[in-house]
């Protein structure tokens, strides 16, 4: 994978996880979550067919995810790992 590309997939969970709590800035919590998890599933799918390895994929959309989370409580104090290249 071309340092480009790893490091957009690298920035990718932050942004990711940033608009998907704006999207759903106001919702309730179970409608939130329930987004977030279709939203996740069919973008991990995505990348699955797009032949990302099943690891990458999963870190991808679990880091998204926590961000979204964070997002969602008010606070970007969330600082995820970097993800392996």
């Amino acid at each position: 994978m071309s340092g480009f590309v790893s490091s957009a997939y690298a920035r990718a969970p932050q942004e990711i996880g940033a608009a998907l709590a704006e999207r759903m800035q106001g919702a309730s919590m179970p409608c939130f979550l329930a987004y977030i998890d279709q939203t996740l599933g069919q973008l991990q799918a995505l990348l699955l067919d797009e032949g990302l390895e099943t690891t990458r994929a999963s870190e991808i959309c679990r880091t998204a995810r926590q961000i979204a989370q964070e997002e969602r409580r008010g606070g970007a104090s969330y600082k995820p790992p970097l993800l392996s290249s």
